[in-house]
């Protein structure tokens, strides 16, 4: 890997940078209908959504476009005759579309297939977003190629995190209970009825779930004091400690 004290900020990185420090904060109300209702376990077919739907929109848009200048990028280069693999690259390639291949598969078989291809109730990671998520994983794995281009994601990732952090330490407080109320006054009315279910003191941030935000403590946690301590940049450490 390349190691450049040069800051540098490419546009291929732009999608990246809003895969982990946008889309985990974007919320929408929306209302959707699910096929569940016709099983007799269902309490109903029609449901509201606040946080996973706008997530899922993001990420098939994201993964959309990436597929498209990818390709665009390997056509050019296979036009001019250029090596744009090496073995090890070819290995993960192979082992990525074997993975993709089998969640296709499983896709193709399932009984309810609208819900495979977008997600269904309260799980929307349907096939569609996991290939969002393996364009995602393309895009960092072949053109990441320098530690400092690394470096633009993980403070990125730190800005989102600590914007998710202090919505969730208000919540942990419980003082975003009057604002939530009030904003459920000025719901039109086929929203009539929702209210905060998670109790008091309870963090979900915008990830919906709080066993949701567990993971991504989980999965930041180690970075973040990593980032605290050995980020040559004071200000990072600062966000990082935050």
């Amino acid at each position: 890997m390349e190691q450049s004290k040069k800051t540098s900020f490419d546009f291929y990185m732009l999608p990246l940078v809003l895969a982990v420090a946008v889309v985990p904060l974007l919320t929408m109300m929306t209302a959707y209908s699910s096929g569940i209702g016709k099983y007799t376990w269902a309490s109903g077919g029609s449901f509201v959504d606040f946080f996973l739907g706008f997530k899922r929109g993001a990420l098939i848009l994201l993964g959309a476009v990436i597929i498209i200048l990818f390709c665009a990028a390997q056509w050019m280069r296979v036009q001019a005759k250029a090596v744009w693999t090496t073995k090890n690259q070819k290995i993960v390639l192979i082992l990525l579309a074997v993975f993709w291949g089998v969640t296709a598969i499983s896709a193709l078989l399932a009984d309810e297939k609208i819900d495979a291809l977008f997600g269904g109730f309260e799980q929307m990671e349907g096939i569609l977003v996991v290939t969002a998520y393996v364009a995602l994983f393309c895009l960092a794995y072949f053109l990441l190629s320098s530690e400092n281009k690394i470096q633009v994601i993980v403070h990125a990732l730190l800005i989102g995190s600590l914007i998710l952090s202090v919505l969730g330490a208000l919540q942990a407080f419980d003082v975003t209970t009057p604002f939530f109320t009030m904003f459920m006054h000025t719901l039109p009315k086929k929203f009539n009825g929702i209210t905060a279910s998670f109790g008091k003191g309870v963090s979900y941030a915008t990830l919906y779930n709080p066993n949701y935000v567990g993971s991504y403590v989980a999965l930041v946690l180690p970075l973040t004091i990593y980032e605290a301590v050995q980020d040559e940049k004071n200000r990072y450490k600062i966000v990082a400690a935050a």
